[in-house]
Parts: C-alpha cells; structure tokens; sequence
C-alpha cells in the first residue's frame, strides 16, 4: 500500500477494503486514509467527465464510469467497516480496554473518544442511581444520641460489590462484518466473445485490451455496453 502523502491508487483502495473485510479488528493503514480516498475519488471524477464531454458513447467513457462506481461503492464499505469496529472498541474501552488506538486516524480518534464518553456515562447510570438510593439523613435526635452496639441478631455484614465481568458485544455489527463480497462480484460477471478489434480502455478494476474472438468475462454493464454496440456477443454456458 502507497505511503502517507502518497496518491492512492485503485488497488490500494481495494487492499484496505479485503484487511477490513476478513478480520473484526481494525486494520493499520495509512494515516491519511479519508483524505487519500476522497483525492481517488474526485480525480476518477474529473476524467469521466472530461471524457463524457469529449466523447460520451465511447466504451472508453462507460469504463470510466464504472470505476468510477465501483470506486464510490469500496470507499463506502470501508468507511461503515470501520466504523463498526471503532464503536465496538469504545463500547470495549468503556469497560476497561484500551487495545488497537494506534491503529486509529486522526478522524477516527476524535469518533472514538465522541463515543466512548457516551458509553462511560451511560455505564454509570446504574451506580449513580444506586448511590442515590443509599444515601440516608440521619435525624437530628439520633445523632445526639450514643450510638448503640449492635447484637448479634442485628450485625449486618458489609455488602461486597463483584464486579461482572466485560461482555463482549454482539448482534448485526459482527454480521455486517462477515458480508460475502466474492459472491456478489461473480453474479455481476458476463462472459463474452469479442467480435472485431477495440480500442484499450478501462473498466472498474483492470484495463482491457481486447482482439476480434477473444472471449472475457467482464461487469455486466460493460459488457452490455459492447454487446449493444454490436461489438460482442453474449456466451451462454451450459452445464
């Protein structure tokens, strides 16, 4: 992955993406993430649009346009992923932890301490509640008198607070973290067969090449894109 200063590049976009994905911890990377992602995003904006003005029906513009989306679409999932685990590990910091802050950017740090005032205060709701129940003013006439010594019936032991272990958080923020994105990638896929010689261009996450005959499995809308154009047809694959 590119270093911090760095323009970010498809492919690290994708990288963050896959170390977020496989682990419910948050991954270390660069400490411009937010900033770096958001140069990625408004220059894939600017060339589809220089090329929309220049030439709009070329496939040149359509693959611009899906990176473009598919760009958006990544960046999206990486933010809410690591959102997630950054309000899982508040939630954990209120109870004691204070694992994986180094691994935070300067944004996220400021969401992390946001949240974990939040949580510390609600935590001690109950504690306030009860000491509010314990408190007790004497009367006056009881104090001016010599406290008696309690008999034996009547000796009460000191309550002994046990502290209940942390609880790890569970529920749909673990559930968002498994999501499958290999299989939603593969059900977008055609197979086509090229029927004359295009020019290159690129598509949302390779640059294509292609030569009359040669088949490629390629994201639908691309593909269409061609297949509308009469510059490639459609393979049916039979089991």
């Amino acid at each position: 992955m590119s270093p911090s200063g760095d323009e970010m590049t498809f492919d690290d976009l994708t990288t963050v993406y896959r170390m977020e994905k496989k682990s419910t911890s948050l991954a270390e990377t660069r400490k411009d993430l937010y900033a770096a992602i958001s140069r990625l995003l408004e220059g894939t904006q600017r060339d589809y649009e220089r090329q929309l003005v220049s030439d709009p029906d070329s496939i040149i513009t359509d693959g611009l346009n899906e990176r473009r989306r598919r760009l958006m679409d990544y960046s999206q999932r990486i933010v809410d992923l690591r959102m997630n685990k950054i309000l899982i590990m508040a939630l954990r910091g209120a109870m004691g932890s204070d694992g994986g802050l180094d691994k935070l950017t300067a944004e996220e740090r400021e969401l992390y301490d946001s949240v974990l005032a939040d949580c510390r205060q609600h935590r001690s709701l109950a504690k306030t509640e009860r000491r509010r129940r314990e408190v007790r003013i004497p009367d006056i006439l009881e104090v001016a008198k010599p406290p008696e010594e309690p008999t034996p019936e009547r000796r009460v032991e000191p309550e002994v607070e046990h502290e209940e272990p942390p609880v790890e958080p569970e529920g749909p923020l673990e559930e968002i973290l498994q999501e499958n994105m290999a299989q939603e990638e593969r059900s977008d896929l055609l197979l086509i067969r090229v029927l004359e010689d295009l020019p290159p261009f690129s598509g949302a996450d390779r640059d294509y090449d292609l030569r009359k005959e040669e088949v490629v499995r390629m994201p639908r809308s691309l593909a269409m894109a061609l297949v509308n154009r009469g510059k490639a047809k459609v393979l049916e694959v039979r089991q």
